[in-house]
C-alpha cells in the first residue's frame, strides 16, 4: 500500500484448537505478549523398546543407578540460557499414534511428579556424557522409582513388544513454568535425534556401567 489514506481495521481471530500429534518438534515453555497474552507449551511424548523381548536379568541382580530423559534441542524462540521450572509426569492414559490428537485435548497423568525441578535451558553448549561431549540437549534426572519398575519387567511380556509396552508404561507428561519472569522462552525439541530418548543406567553383580536406552 502507498497511500496514508487507506482506513484498515485489522484484528486476530483464535482458533480453537490445532492438530497437534506426530510433530516434528516438541514445544515447551512460555511467553507472555501484551498483545497476544500468555502462551504455554506442553507436551506428551511415549518411548519404544531397543529391541524386543528385552531381558537383561533377574531384578534381583539388578541394581538401578540412573534414570535420565535427554531431549534434544532444535531451536528456540525468545532468550537463551534461561531458568525452566518443568515438572515430568507419568502418562496414566494411553497415547496412539494412529490416533488424532488437538492442542486442546487434555491427556491424563500421574500427579504423583518423577521430576520437578528449576533446570537451566541453553541450545548452545555442548554437553558432557560418559567422558564424551555431545550435541547440545537438555538432561533430566528423574526419579529412580520409574528405572525400577522398568527393569523389574524384565524378561516378562510387558517388555515383548512395543504395544505391550506402550501400555505397561505409557509416556510422559512434559511441562514448565518459567522461573525468571524476565526471560521469557519456547524451547523446541527434535523427538527423533538421536539424542532424544529415556535411558536406565544400572550395573549387575558382575558387570558395570549398564544401560537401556528407550527412543
Amino acid at each position: 500500500l502507498t497511500s496514508n489514506n487507506n482506513n484498515l481495521k485489522l484484528s486476530t481471530i483464535s482458533e480453537d484448537s490445532l492438530r497437534s500429534d506426530e510433530t516434528s518438534t516438541l514445544l515447551l515453555g512460555e511467553v507472555y505478549d501484551p498483545i497476544f497474552g500468555r502462551n504455554q507449551s506442553v507436551f506428551t511424548t511415549q518411548f519404544i523398546l531397543p529391541f524386543s523381548n528385552v531381558d537383561v536379568g533377574s531384578s534381583d541382580t539388578l541394581m538401578l543407578d540412573s534414570v535420565v530423559l535427554s531431549l534434544s534441542y532444535a531451536g528456540i524462540y525468545g532468550e537463551n540460557n534461561q531458568l525452566f521450572d518443568i515438572t515430568v509426569n507419568e502418562l496414566s492414559e494411553s497415547i496412539f499414534k494412529d490416533s488424532v490428537y488437538y492442542s486442546n485435548q487434555d491427556i491424563a497423568f500421574d500427579v504423583n511428579a518423577v521430576y520437578s525441578q528449576t533446570t537451566t535451558v541453553n541450545t548452545e553448549d555442548s554437553v558432557m556424557v560418559g567422558g564424551e561431549m555431545k550435541a547440545p540437549h537438555l538432561r533430566l534426572k528423574l526419579d529412580n522409582s520409574l528405572g525400577e519398575i522398568i527393569l523389574d519387567a524384565s524378561g516378562t511380556a510387558d517388555l515383548e513388544d512395543n504395544v505391550q509396552f506402550v501400555a505397561f508404561f505409557k509416556g510422559f507428561y512434559v511441562s514448565t513454568n518459567i522461573a525468571n519472569l524476565n526471560g521469557r522462552s519456547i524451547v523446541y525439541f527434535s523427538p527423533i535425534s538421536a539424542n532424544s530418548k529415556l535411558t536406565i543406567y544400572y550395573h549387575s553383580t558382575n558387570l558395570d556401567s549398564l544401560s537401556l536406552d528407550f527412543s
